[in-house]
């Protein structure tokens, strides 16, 4: 997995897993499970270099434990994750699509046991090291598992839900169809 994937992959996860600070709540929401959700986006927002985004949720964070009205930060919040998002959409759809077309010549190949065993290892002990063997074993589990599953697979795999992985993979003898 390159940078850029790997880049995509957390920013996917940012805009969906908070999603709903995009909106402004119509009450105010509890301030202790605001601030720890702040707290995440704001390690998030940081680390896919968002600033304005990371800026907005610490004080938000900030105001949120203080026992301070921190309406005016979620708002910002808000305005700043929506912006995100209307933009990140569109670049995560066309990179997620230029990454099936590279691996569309690669279908027909055959599914590696061994490989799959290890991706299977991986998931099992919860180590992101499943994350780089998902990617080679792509196009053959798509063909093992259908769009349908494939997609809940990746899914699952991308969210780090590892447990709902492992029991979405096929089973290790079953041939690419």
């Amino acid at each position: 997995m390159g940078d850029v994937d790997f880049f995509a992959r957390l920013l996917e996860r940012l805009v969906d897993e908070f999603a709903d600070l995009a909106a402004v709540p119509a009450e105010p929401p509890d301030a202790t499970e605001t601030a720890a959700r702040l707290h995440k986006l704001g390690g998030g927002a940081g680390l896919l270099a968002a600033v304005p985004l990371r800026d907005a949720a610490r004080r938000g964070e900030t105001q949120a434990r203080a026992g301070a009205d921190f309406s005016a930060e979620l708002a910002e919040v808000a305005r700043l994750l929506t912006a995100l998002t209307a933009q990140a959409r569109p670049w995560l759809k066309d990179h997620r699509g230029a990454q099936q077309a590279a691996a569309e010549p690669a279908v027909q190949a055959p599914l590696d046991a061994a490989a799959l065993q290890g991706l299977r290892q991986a998931l099992h002990a919860q180590d992101l090291a499943a994350l780089d063997l998902f990617e080679p074993l792509a196009p053959a589990l798509r063909a093992a598992c259908g769009e349908a599953g494939f997609a809940r697979l990746r899914e699952a795999v991308t969210r780090l839900d590892f447990a709902t992985a492992l029991g979405a993979l096929p089973p290790s003898g079953a041939p690419a169809s």
